[in-house]
């Protein structure tokens, strides 16, 4: 993980809420290789399982994977991206504390 990422990261997203700047940011980033597909779900297994301070950045950089794939998928209720709707901040919470809550247990 460079630092630049890890800044712009610690900047532009809060865990367990999608924010407009987390979201635009995110969704440029998950165009390329590293940040999805085989490629992502090796590193944050390893960043995960081989290190606990890891999980806070992750909760971090997965805060709008819902908002991205609804978006990506044609779901996003017409809205054409990101929204603030409190049902998508909720699920965004809830998948972000199962992953925490995973990698503290295990």
């Amino acid at each position: 993980m460079t630092q630049e990422l890890y800044v712009s990261v610690s900047e532009k997203c809060s865990p367990f809420i999608c924010r407009e700047e987390c979201y635009n940011y995110m969704m440029k980033k998950r165009e390329e290789a590293c940040f999805h597909g085989d490629a992502y779900d090796v590193w944050r297994f390893y960043s995960t399982h081989e290190r606990n301070d890891t999980a806070y950045f992750f909760s971090q950089l997965e805060s709008c994977d819902m908002e991205i794939w609804r978006a990506k998928n044609g779901m996003d209720g017409g809205k054409g991206g990101w929204s603030s709707d409190v049902t998508r901040n909720m699920a965004s919470l809830l998948a972000t504390s199962i992953m925490v809550f995973t990698v503290v247990m295990f």
